[in-house]
């Protein structure tokens, strides 16, 4: 599934039912920003398992061709999943990170 999902459209928005729990549909949202790529889940509703307490439930950002991996490899920059697991390190992945939730948020993407 994963090698699917890599292949989507990044302007497109899909929605995928969790494995499950059929009753229960999120919005996926795909796309990218120069060199970073992101996956992200948004809830219908705000939640306190969102990103700052909003409706991201899930983000991961990658950086793609990161230095020190052979072209076309990916370095994960950013993983949220109803809480931290990457937090972004440099200037730029918080930038980044700042640019995605702020289109997701105005459903820019």
């Amino acid at each position: 599934m994963a090698k699917i999902e890599s292949r989507l459209p990044a302007t497109r928005h899909y929605n995928i039912p969790e494995k499950g729990n059929a009753q229960q549909e999120y919005n996926w949202r795909f796309g990218s920003f120069g060199k970073y790529r992101y996956e992200a889940v948004l809830s219908d509703k705000t939640t306190s398992y969102g990103i700052f307490g909003g409706s991201v439930i899930r983000l991961k950002i990658f950086r793609v061709e990161a230095p020190g991996f052979r072209k076309g490899r990916e370095a994960e920059v950013v993983n949220y999943n109803c809480g931290w697991k990457t937090k972004p390190k440099t200037n730029t992945e918080r930038k980044v990170l700042q640019a995605t939730l702020e289109c997701l948020k105005n459903n820019i993407i």
